[in-house]
């Protein structure tokens, strides 16, 4: 039978799976695109604006300002009793050479927080980062992250961490074709992959049955590592992730094990 008929009886025949396909293409290619749209990055900025706290913000500032300034010994104060155990008086002054030549201006590129309810008491915990302009004629910005937490009775710093750099955060996680080519080649022929075993089981099977045509399009393996830490998810998710302007532009590449065992069985599912 010619290929074109045989296309056209297996949709004609099944339906429900072709219509299931488009949902899938337009999941994995068109849903992700949404996300570069200057829509989605002022709803991102909206979004992390809300849960930015402008007491907190206002702390974290002064906290920067304190530090700009070298005066240590009322930013010493304002760091947790606990800390304070491995943290010297010293160590905080030689932290703080390194904002000598920041500016007052700064922006925040990431907001967490987390509150707990122990014994009555509210515990609110703080992972913030600031990106900070820099009078240096190499290192033009700084990141700042501050670790802290409000018990209630006001701030307390948990700890700090900064890394200089040339490029501003948005610079930076732009998409970069030279050191991300394999990878978005890969995040888009595998679904395509994926969805051609898809059409030609519905083509070429006497009687497709849906566990096997959903197994051919879920039945994936997205691993990801991401420093010390290595996850695994399942099912399908778009080509790309970018959450939000500062955030690097992530490809994601799939283990289709639903079409790897279809391709080893086929001859099983086919009318061959």
């Amino acid at each position: 039978m010619d290929t074109s008929i045989e296309l056209k009886a297996g949709i004609k025949n099944n339906k429900g799976k072709a219509a299931v396909l488009i949902l899938y293409v337009f999941f994995i290619f068109i849903s992700p695109l949404y996300a570069l749209t200057p829509i989605a990055q002022k709803q991102f900025i909206s979004f992390m604006n809300s849960l930015i706290s402008p007491e907190a913000d206002k702390f974290f500032r002064q906290y920067i300002d304190l530090l700009r300034k070298g005066e240590t010994d009322q930013a010493y104060s304002l760091i947790a009793e606990q800390v304070r155990q491995s943290v010297s008086p010293e160590l905080l002054k030689a932290l703080s050479t390194h904002f000598t030549n920041t500016t007052d201006q700064m922006q925040v590129i990431g907001w967490k927080y987390k509150s707990f309810t122990m014994d009555g008491n509210t515990l609110t915990t703080y992972d913030v980062h600031y990106e900070i302009q820099n009078n240096d004629s190499i290192n033009k910005y700084m990141i700042a992250e501050f670790n802290a937490q409000n018990t209630g009775s006001g701030f307390q710093i948990l700890g700090v961490h900064e890394m200089d750099s040339a490029q501003a955060v948005k610079e930076v996680a732009r998409f970069n074709l030279a050191s991300q080519w394999v990878y978005i080649m890969l995040s888009l022929l595998i679904p395509l992959i994926i969805i051609y075993t898809g059409i030609r089981y519905i083509q070429k099977a006497q009687s497709p049955k849906w566990i096997l045509f959903l197994i051919i399009l879920f039945a994936t393996v997205y691993p990801n590592v991401s420093g010390q830490q290595y996850n695994i998810n399942f099912g399908a998710y778009g080509f790309m992730a970018k959450a939000g302007p500062y955030a690097p532009w992530v490809f994601l590449t799939p283990i289709p094990l639903g079409t790897i065992y279809y391709y080893i069985f086929r001859k099983k599912y086919e009318n061959i």
